[in-house]
């Protein structure tokens, strides 16, 4: 063989070589990107499941998110399915806005149905607002449930129908509800509520029910403090009320339940201090309520009259 011919082999497996040690390189660090990757869905997972709201790891798991690639689909929807265990529904529907524009799938629309029920709880410059954004989440609660068929999906949908007051959609919805899913905690929790104008009823299937959730709903909590009022239970009652205050200040019927259970408490309080706070908190829903509510909200002259009582 010519010595130029061998120089040239030479050469070429010296390229190849060279080549071939470079795929090598590139398929390596994929590998290790892409398991990298798993191990951070694989995290955020965890946590998710474990529900803890205040978790370190949160923090971590979120700028580890951060590091990966932006324009990541599944990164947006981890990322707003964290926002929306810490309570941030707004955050969590900005991310997940450009996530439904297009080929969404039963985790996006779920995820929605939550993020914007949750966004008109606390959020909202006034209520038409509010209501668009109930509005929103029955639609993405009803794509939810026609993509995957589960009642929690249907039960949100319902949820939006029961505080739009559209007596229809919460009829349709509700026996949709018993009729797919009749043994499900959702259908079992919307007939109880449906039986919320009984305060006469025992509390002890309602605190049942409450047990069986891992977050019980607002209105099923909203029960279950009504019930504990009707039976004399007050300080339970408020101390129930006062965490959805914080939860729901939105909420109507959240603000009445806990203008009269704070008024009840001022009545029967003996200390001076306690029935100030009581009276407090009691006028500051009825001054929320005369601002928000219905001006034909047939409750009106009870407020006033509660209000007047020092």
């Amino acid at each position: 063989m010519r010595t130029r011919t061998r120089s040239l082999y030479l050469l070429l497996a010296i390229v190849a070589g060279g080549l071939g040690f470079l795929g090598y390189g590139v398929w390596r660090d994929h590998a290790a990107a892409a398991a990298q990757r798993e191990q951070v869905f694989a995290t955020v997972e965890r946590l998710l499941a474990a529900g803890d709201r205040n978790a370190a790891e949160l923090s971590v798991a979120v700028a580890q998110l951060h590091k990966l690639d932006a324009g990541d689909h599944d990164v947006a929807l981890a990322l707003a399915r964290i926002e929306l265990l810490r309570g941030h529904c707004e955050a969590a529907a900005r991310l997940l806005e450009p996530l439904l524009l297009g080929g969404a799938g039963h985790d996006e629309y779920a995820a929605a149905a939550q993020a914007w029920l949750g966004w008109q709880l606390t959020g909202g410059r006034d209520h038409g607002e509010r209501q668009e954004l109930l509005r929103q989440a029955l639609r993405y609660a009803e794509s939810a449930h026609a993509a995957g068929g589960d009642a929690k999906d249907l039960y949100l949908a319902w949820t939006a129908a029961v505080r739009l007051d559209d007596a229809a959609e919460r009829q349709r919805l509700g026996e949709q509800l018993q009729q797919q899913h009749a043994d499900s905690l959702p259908a079992r929790t919307a007939a109880a509520l449906a039986r919320a104008g009984d305060l006469d009823q025992p509390i002890g299937p309602v605190d049942k029910l409450v047990a069986e959730w891992d977050a019980p709903p607002v209105e099923l909590r909203l029960l279950q403090a009504a019930l504990l009022l009707q039976q004399h239970e007050i300080a339970r009652s408020t101390a129930i009320l006062d965490e959805l205050l914080a939860a729901a200040p939105n909420l109507i019927d959240v603000r009445h339940c806990a203008t009269l259970a704070h008024h009840v408490a001022f009545l029967t309080e003996a200390d001076e201090k306690e029935r100030a706070r009581h009276a407090a908190v009691r006028d500051a829903q009825i001054g929320w309520l005369d601002a928000n509510a219905p001006p034909d909200d047939g409750r009106r002259p009870s407020w006033l009259a509660m209000r007047q009582q020092h």
